[in-house]
């Protein structure tokens, strides 16, 4: 065997430099985080129409808390603080400190405790149960509308 390089050990040599390698180690590491960002925030259209959802949520929670309150029906009324509270979880997540009403801090702290609410899916799921629930109260087209609404964010999330 002869001991000449070729020309492709010499093009393996000039790439397999230590540059070359730190170089591609930090375009790997930020490809990694893009990624992780990725699975916990989600994308930002579907982190959009939670918020918003959220909001209608609250809005309806609060409508409904009144009317059934209104006509004795506390058991529907115990539902409709149900969703009052998902909503303000998922305007809390969905938020990231924007809201005045909320600090940053409150939505890691909701996913320190709540640790499925880290991921995507599992904000999802917590969407789809609140969307759900809102279904489930269904007092008019606005609650059909809201609770859809949420159930179909949920499953997109």
């Amino acid at each position: 065997m002869s001991t000449e390089r070729t020309p492709l050990h010499t093009i393996a040599s000039n790439l397999m430099t230590k540059e070359n390698a730190e170089a591609a180690g930090i375009f790997a590491k930020e490809k990694f985080e893009e990624l992780k960002s990725q699975i916990s925030d989600g994308d930002f259209s579907i982190r959009l129409l939670a918020f918003l959802g959220a909001v209608l949520l609250i809005f309806l929670s609060i409508m409904g808390f009144l009317g059934k309150v209104l006509f004795l029906d506390f058991f529907g009324a115990l539902i409709e603080v149900y969703t009052l509270i998902l909503g303000l979880v998922a305007l809390a997540l969905e938020g990231k400190g924007q809201i005045p009403l909320f600090p940053a801090s409150l939505g890691e702290t909701i996913m320190h405790y709540a640790l499925i609410l880290r991921y995507v899916w599992g904000r999802g799921g917590l969407y789809f149960v609140a969307g759900t629930l809102q279904l489930s109260q269904a007092g008019g087209l606005l609650d059909l509308i809201g609770g859809g609404f949420m159930t179909f964010v949920g499953v997109g999330k």
